[in-house]
């Protein structure tokens, strides 16, 4: 008995499943009429009821049409929820024609509004995430209208791992949705999610979302902007959404820029360490941490690995996007002093990641220009330094390796009145020339010769004669 039983609740699972599947409507209809449970009736192996499934399957016609079906005695079964705790108004809100749908559930179960799924997101929160502006907006009504207190209101802003409905706006590249929440929400603008990034420093780690003025000729944004649409096509839409985006990022950029001060929390502009020429301490070997055990190794290498959240201008010039250097350093100037935990400034990063449009307009910061070249990171590294450095997390360049060589000596036409390099320093400049021999298999002398003349001087002259006879002649040349 039980195993008939068994085998005609599946084919009944069958057949509900395959209507609603092929659109049939009317016979989902019958066939919740013949069921007890009517549209709620358990369906999927993730506890989806069926109004869960035609809810999801965007059928916004029969989604209402069983809500009428559905006893007023059976209201409060509509916060039904499936494993990933997502009741029905949660799946609703992945489109914006389903907006009459939510307006149907609130009416009959007003609580749908205020409940979590398993990442404690609330259907409001889903909405942001998805970006369905027009959702969002109503229901984002329908919150303020219901609840008054602050703290509450505030709970639907948040999921558990501290992101906010501006933070996954921003990451999913929903723009015009996160200035909308921005402008009216701004005490979102400096939260922080478990990973300590703000919204702007989120932004400035999305070079993709600018790349409208880089990757697009402009011969061609003519054509393709023009108030007037020529004809329909796959290239003309793709391009046409990647400069909706772009202008949409501009927008949020600003805004956030505007209200953003993180660059004043700077570490002291003075150099941490000095130049060491030798291997000897007054210090015994305890005192250096020497045989303290795994522990104190243990607590280097926390400390060196740890991760920090930088700052949206250090961030902006590692990812290259200009839109975001230019605005700060336009709206606070002051804002180009700035030096990180590992004791590096903008001029640093720009060159670590080979971003040269940013060294171009921090060079025509004169003033500062002159002061920025010659700190000294914590490890020791000048701006110099940095051309013969590339951080591992930079973007593989897949050019002939001679165009790419040929292209970062420029790096070395800085104008060096800026600079005063130490002995201490050229020697440490050395071993980055070694490395970068070792990789281009050509001695230090080969190397050296190799490098332009600059204003009428080679290099080698800036670099010191004891530096030049020791590379002369290398042990390992």
């Amino acid at each position: 008995m039980a195993l008939t039983a068994d085998v005609a609740k599946h084919r009944y699972n069958k057949d509900l499943f395959n209507a609603l599947t092929r659109g049939e409507e009317d016979k989902v209809i019958q066939l919740c009429r013949e069921n007890p449970e009517g549209p709620l009736h358990v369906l999927s192996l993730h506890k989806d009821t069926v109004l869960h499934v035609a809810t999801y399957s965007k059928r916004k016609d029969l989604v209402l049409n069983l809500l009428q079906e559905l006893p007023e005695g059976q209201f409060a079964k509509l916060t039904h929820q499936n494993d990933a705790g997502n009741t029905v108004l949660h799946e609703a809100v992945t489109s914006d024609r389903t907006v009459k749908v939510a307006t149907e559930l609130l009416l009959k179960a007003p609580e749908l509004l205020s409940m979590h799924n398993q990442n404690g997101e609330t259907a409001l929160f889903c909405a942001a995430r998805y970006g369905k502006s027009k959702m969002y907006e109503y229901l984002d009504d329908e919150m303020n209208k219901s609840i008054k207190d602050p703290a509450e209101l505030k709970a639907f802003h948040y999921r558990d791992d501290k992101t906010t409905i501006l933070h996954l706006s921003i990451l999913n590249e929903y723009f015009s949705l996160a200035l909308l929440i921005a402008s009216k929400y701004e005490y979102l603008l400096n939260e922080k999610d478990d990973d300590g990034m703000t919204a702007l420093q989120l932004l400035a780690c999305n070079p993709a979302a600018f790349e409208d003025r880089r990757s697009t000729p402009v011969s061609l944004k003519r054509f393709f902007y023009s108030s007037q649409r020529c004809c329909a096509v796959p290239l003309w839409e793709s391009i046409q959404k990647q400069h909706r985006i772009y202008e949409e990022a501009v927008k949020i950029a600003k805004f956030l820029i505007e209200r953003d001060t993180s660059w004043e929390e700077t570490e002291s502009a003075l150099d941490s360490i000095k130049p060491k020429i030798h291997k000897y301490s007054s210090k015994n070997s305890q005192d250096r941490g020497v045989g303290k055990g795994k522990k104190a190794a243990t607590s280097t290498d926390q400390t060196v690995h740890q991760k920090f959240a930088e700052t949206p201008l250090l961030l902006a010039t590692k990812s290259g996007i200009m839109e975001i250097v230019e605005e700060i350093l336009t709206m606070y100037p002051q804002a180009v002093d700035h030096v990180d935990h590992n004791g590096q400034n903008i001029l640093h990063r720009a060159i670590k990641y080979r971003q040269m449009q940013v060294f171009d307009l921090v060079e025509k910061m004169e003033i500062p220009m002159r002061r920025l070249t010659r700190k000294i990171d914590n490890n020791g590294n000048s701006i110099l330094h940095c051309v013969g450095k590339r951080s591992q997390d930079h973007e593989a360049d897949m050019r002939s390796p001679a165009l790419i060589l040929q292209e970062e000596l420029h790096l070395f036409e800085v104008d060096f009145y800026y600079c005063y390099i130490s002995c201490a320093f050229q020697y440490c400049l050395l071993c980055v020339i070694l490395c970068t021999c070792s990789v281009w298999r050509k001695s230090v002398k080969d190397i050296l010769l190799s490098i332009s003349t600059l204003k009428g001087r080679e290099l080698s002259s800036y670099l010191g004669k004891p530096m030049l006879n020791y590379a002369q002649t290398p042990k390992n040349g």
